[in-house]
């Protein structure tokens, strides 16, 4: 169960121990329900097809980034940068298949 600092900030003066107690119970969610809305609002951010392509464009200009410093790695250095590349390839997967499915 968790409340936010600002439930608790918000909690209305006068109250007694038991209407306090009430008051924070009412305003408690799960992580279940916190996992569930912060996926609700990262959706929501991606619902625009524009922001989906910027979001692409961006991420393809890292991975070139990515792509070049893995080129140019020192041997000890290589594996990081394997996989900073291979992150950045699935990252801009994901973003197309997302902005692809929202056609």
């Amino acid at each position: 169960m968790l409340a936010s600092k600002e439930t608790i900030n918000s909690l209305p003066d006068g109250l007694n121990h038991k209407e306090s107690a009430e008051y924070l119970r009412k305003s408690l969610i799960t992580v279940t329900e916190l996992d569930a809305l912060n996926l609700k609002r990262w959706q929501g951010l991606t619902t625009n097809l524009g922001v989906g392509v910027i979001a692409g464009l961006l991420q393809y200009v890292s991975l070139r980034k990515l792509i070049a410093d893995q080129e140019e790695s020192l041997l000890n250095e290589s594996l990081d940068a394997k996989l900073r590349m291979y992150s950045g390839i699935t990252t801009l997967a994901a973003t197309t298949s997302e902005t692809i499915g929202k056609v």
